[in-house]
């Protein structure tokens, strides 16, 4: 599969044309990395991790497709992907002394590919996202897209049926969403093969399971990344809520026939 980056046009730099001339530059000591595919609940886990670690925030770093100020900053003269880390982590990472960020396959890939990432740390510890449903991930794409809603930072929220009418499916919509589950099949088994060619040993995080206790992942991460347990780890809560809608078990159910037989 071809895999076409669209970069936003604001940003002073592509993070394709970070310099990684590594000559002279020291190794960062530990780097924490979260590998997703989309809707795998990372943002709301993160936004609960960068409490227990003392990080200001965990960004996915090499995305440059939506403008984000922060990294927009960090990319000003094209900097080395070594100073690249280290604005990084002066700009978001607190009291937190390691190095933790989350990316995507296909921008991981771009940027380590031919640079393997364990030149730039002496550890590199991997936290792996994944989701039972390629389809509920690529409807959850699409649900946000058409709301225009990515997160909810309130009470948890049920949308009725007088708000939602832009989640009704299409035929066109169908495919789309179908198409998209492939797409997101295909980056999983990039990543799993990335993990068995290079022999890594990670920790698997399940979307399902920081939805039922995202308290008990949180401890299983900090104890799997420091060696320690996470104490009051029951005190860390993500300040973000699912987005619910009436439609959502219908629109499943049609979604999940149509792939059947496609």
């Amino acid at each position: 599969m071809t895999y076409t980056r669209s970069r936003d046009p604001s940003f002073p730099a592509s993070i394709s044309e970070l310099d990684r001339d590594l000559y002279g530059s020291p190794k960062h000591q530990k780097c924490v990395i979260f590998c997703i595919t989309a809707r795998v609940g990372s943002t709301a886990l993160l936004s609960a991790f960068s409490k227990c670690v003392g990080t200001e925030q965990i960004l996915e770093i090499f995305n440059d497709r939506r403008k984000h100020d922060c990294l927009a900053a960090l990319m000003e003269n094209t900097p080395t992907l070594h100073e690249y880390f280290s604005r990084y982590q002066d700009a978001c990472m607190g009291t937190c002394t390691e190095t933790v960020f989350k990316t995507n396959f296909w921008d991981f890939n771009s940027i380590f590919k031919n640079n393997p990432i364990d030149h730039h740390f002496d550890t590199v510890r991997y936290v792996y996202l994944e989701r039972e449903s390629a389809l509920s991930q690529s409807y959850s794409l699409w649900k946000a897209q058409q709301l225009k809603t990515w997160h909810w930072d309130g009470e948890k929220k049920v949308l009725d049926k007088s708000s939602n009418g832009s989640l009704d499916l299409s035929i066109e919509s169908i495919s789309k969403i179908i198409a998209g589950a492939r797409k997101i099949e295909s980056e999983k088994t990039k990543w799993k093969t990335y993990f068995d060619d290079n022999n890594i040993v990670f920790k698997k995080v399940m979307f399902e399971e920081i939805v039922e206790d995202i308290s008990a992942v949180l401890s299983e991460i900090y104890e799997d990344v420091y060696d320690k347990p996470l104490l009051e780890a029951e005190s860390y809560r993500s300040d973000l809520k699912r987005l619910e809608s009436t439609k959502d078990d219908k629109n499943i159910e049609i979604l999940n026939d149509a792939y059947s037989t496609m």
